[in-house]
């Protein structure tokens, strides 16, 4: 016991910093590093969520839920018919009762129709609910397909379907994503090297991009949080100059005017959160204007 004991303890202990610091010496593979064709795609895929797009095939979808819908319908008009034709009222009146066969096997199919028509009818509605790809996603995908030829033509053709294209992840704030690539678009432009040095550590491709920093995050909160600021600033500094309450009234309309209009189409904000924002934005300056 006391061999074990000493054993143990002798043992140095590895904390997640020790463990951290072997871990910066380990080299991370590169899509580059993959064997051309289906290995390499997929890793270009999987290397970040936005490059998640598949088919949603929305015809095959309506197709395949009408197929089952007319099977069900049909099932019903031979129930009814059973029904109607029934020569034993007490049949009718009693499922323990009823020895018609026939029935009973159409009621199985029904309830076996109804289980395969339910479970596909959640299924598309999840699926419906997924975000179309961005064309941003799908342009990227597009040129590294025509600048790496490593798979087949024809198994890429799914990337000609823009309007049946759907992104497995979506992000939460779609106007910060936004703002986000547009910042990265101006990075690319302004300081393509250095910038490309920060997305180097998935791909060696000069026309590849991934980012793999916080620095267009960064900025793009930044200019976020700047135009905000803006909008509720400004109005109050210019109310402060102004005398007429009359003025300040129309500077509390316009800037009211302006927050609506940010809500509405820089955001996916529900109508009843628009609305009570902009009260409380048009309260919190009217309040200032008529007490200065």
């Amino acid at each position: 016991m006391n061999v074990l004991s000493r054993t143990f303890l002798s043992r140095k202990i590895r904390t997640p910093r020790d463990l951290e610091s072997q871990n910066i010496h380990l080299k991370s593979e590169k899509i580059e590093d993959f064997p051309a064709g289906y290995p390499r795609f997929c890793a270009l895929i999987s290397s970040t969520n936005s490059l998640q797009l598949y088919r949603r095939f929305s015809i095959l979808r309506s197709r395949d839920l009408l197929l089952k819908q007319d099977r069900l319908s049909i099932l019903e008009k031979r129930l009814q018919d059973l029904d109607l034709r029934e020569e034993k009222p007490s049949y009718l009146g009693s499922c323990r009762r009823d020895l018609n066969n026939e029935r009973q096997a159409v009621l199985s199919d029904i309830s076996k129709a109804l289980f395969d028509y339910d479970q596909t009818l959640l299924r598309n509605s999840r699926i419906a609910d997924l975000k179309h790809a961005g064309p941003r996603q799908v342009v990227t995908l597009r040129n590294w397909i025509e600048g790496n030829a490593c798979v087949s033509r024809s198994e890429t053709d799914f990337l000609q379907h823009d309007g049946d294209l759907i992104a497995l992840s979506s992000p939460k704030d779609e106007t910060l994503a936004c703002l986000e690539e547009w910042v990265e678009d101006r990075l690319i432009s302004l300081f393509t090297r250095s910038y490309k040095n920060q997305c180097q550590a998935l791909s060696d491709d000069p026309m590849v991009y991934i980012p793999h920093g916080i620095l267009a995050i960064i900025l793009a909160r930044a200019l976020l949080g700047t135009f905000v600021v803006i909008l509720i600033m400004v109005p109050v500094l210019i109310c402060n100059f102004l005398l007429s309450v009359l003025l300040r009234l129309v500077v509390v309309s316009l800037a009211t005017t302006a927050f609506i209009a940010f809500l509405s189409g820089g955001t996916h904000a529900k109508t009843i959160e628009i609305l009570a924002a902009a009260a409380a934005y048009a309260a919190i300056l009217t309040v200032y204007v008529t007490q200065s």
